[in-house]
């Protein structure tokens, strides 16, 4: 028996067109979803703050609803939310459509420690006129300057001085 080559392609062909369109369905049901959310921004004003205070959270997507972690914050687009951490966290706004996948982004805010001063003191403390004395400060958080001069300091480093008149240096 015979067979045309040709006759056998098209057979199989039409064959693997048949079983690939198995499953489809009817036809006449439609699924639509709405377009997929779009984050267009979120930022943190400002993005930078001492311990303590602020920063505002801005969302703006176009579609879906918006959640702000860690804290599970409700987001609405255009609408700022305050937010104080204790130290720098990064939020993530994730937009859910009705249905589809989600979108994120992310926005940082940076906690700077409050400038502590453990100590600050002069050696010797009492001095004659056009002598020097040694300003010592311990602090953590920031940076040292000395007043009256605007000197700069460094923890742990003596910054040597010499007044010309009492002077009484406070931190």
């Amino acid at each position: 028996m015979k067979r045309d080559v040709a006759s056998v392609v098209t057979a199989l062909v039409v064959f693997v067109a048949i079983v690939g369109l198995a499953g489809c369905g009817s036809g006449s049901g439609t699924t639509r979803t709405g377009p997929p959310p779009i984050i267009n921004g979120f930022t943190a004003s400002p993005s930078t703050i001492e311990a303590g205070s602020s920063s505002s959270l801005m969302p703006t997507f176009n579609t879906g609803s918006g959640v702000i972690t860690p804290g599970n914050i409700a987001a609405t687009s255009g609408t700022a939310v305050n937010v104080s951490p204790t130290a720098t966290t990064t939020y993530t706004l994730t937009v859910t459509p009705s249905s589809g996948a989600a979108a994120t982004a992310t926005a940082t805010v940076t906690v700077d420690p409050v400038p502590v001063i453990s100590s600050f003191s002069a050696n010797p403390t009492t001095i004659a006129a056009g002598s020097s004395s040694s300003l010592t400060a311990s602090f953590t958080g920031g940076t040292g300057t000395v007043t009256p001069g605007n000197l700069a300091i460094t923890s742990g480093t003596p910054l040597s001085v010499s007044p010309t008149s009492t002077r009484q240096t406070t931190r």
